[in-house]
């Protein structure tokens, strides 16, 4: 699946549990979205297609996200999110 129709339809499933995936532009590195959840939760989200690699730069904003306490994911398929997503609904 390319990168454009996984984040698509990965912003139709957060909809549908009624959190909002809204895009992150002009930050070169970070990650393309961050998701918020209806219960005050968040994560975000670097969308990638099938295997894509992430660029170092890539790498590094989401490991300092990580260091800082966030939930800082790579996803290239709709399972993967969809469990990162119930995973933060509960």
């Amino acid at each position: 699946m390319l990168e454009a129709a996984l984040e698509s339809r990965c912003a139709s499933l957060a909809k549908q549990a009624g959190s909002i995936l809204l895009k992150i532009q002009g930050t070169k590195g970070y990650p393309d979205r961050i998701c918020l959840c209806p219960n005050g939760k968040v994560f975000f989200v670097e969308f990638k297609r099938e295997g894509g690699q992430l660029a170092p730069l890539q790498r590094f904003h989401l490991s300092k996200l990580r260091s800082m306490g966030f939930v800082a994911e790579s996803v290239d398929n709709v399972d993967l999110f969809k469990r990162l997503l119930n995973e933060r609904l509960r």
